[in-house]
């Protein structure tokens, strides 16, 4: 799964990204190693990547590169990229549509008046829309295999548990989405939906929403079952 700058201000760890190298410092020498840090951005955003001995010889401004297994920290106000020693960098070609948002500031860790408002899950009703929650996957309860048209292929649906601590919900996912949730982490969901489907209220994610890994725990009470509501 790859993410885009905007992300990282909630993903800190395992982080594969594709970005443009749009500036950088001149290289700064320390007692044994030398580090260049350039910004590095998206169509979503800009971000510092310090890079270790070395890069500075053959990384250059306006290169693209693919960065795997990456991870986020603070450094002077400012959040920065870090490839680490478990992480992997190389420059590829430039990939279509891609271009970066030139007018966005580097990204910074949000203050706590910027934290983005979740909804609890206790207050999703039927039909609710553009929804932004913070929950747990508990459990994945079934997969099947359906064929919404004849001649055409047949697609996976998942249902997993999911909550908060003020109760849970099955989320849907189909296909590719499948894939976005484990078991046992937190995710945020972006344009989450919620609709009714035999008879129990569903949440599913918009064609157009996000699911993303979330660092913080989050505890889910099991005594509030919205999907029974």
């Amino acid at each position: 799964m790859y993410y885009q700058v905007k992300d990282l201000q909630e993903v800190t760890r395992r982080i594969n990204i594709i970005v443009k190298l749009v500036s950088r410092t001149p290289p700064r020498k320390t007692r044994s190693h030398t580090l260049t840090t350039f910004v590095g951005g998206d169509p979503t955003g800009r971000i510092q990547i310090p890079f270790w001995d070395g890069a500075e010889g053959w990384l250059q401004v306006g290169d693209y590169v693919e960065i795997e297994n990456a991870y986020v920290s603070e450094f002077r106000g400012k959040l920065q990229l870090n490839v680490g020693k478990f992480g992997t960098f190389r420059r590829i070609d430039p990939p279509e549509a891609f271009e970066v948002d030139m007018a966005s500031p580097l990204l910074t860790k949000p203050s706590e008046s910027q934290m983005p408002a979740y909804v609890p899950v206790e207050d999703l009703e039927w039909q609710t829309e553009d929804l932004l929650l913070r929950v747990a996957v508990k459990e994945k309860l079934k997969e099947r295999t359906i064929q919404t048209k004849a001649n055409e292929p047949t697609h996976r649906i998942a249902t997993f548990l999911v909550g908060d601590p003020t109760g849970y919900i099955f989320l849907e996912l189909w296909d590719a989405a499948i894939s976005q949730i484990q078991v046992g982490t937190t995710v945020v969901i972006r344009k989450g939906y919620v609709q009714r489907v035999r008879g129990k209220r569903i949440l599913a994610v918009a064609d157009t929403g996000s699911i993303t890994p979330c660092e913080e725990a989050v505890q889910v009470n099991l005594n509030y079952n919205l999907s029974e509501i």
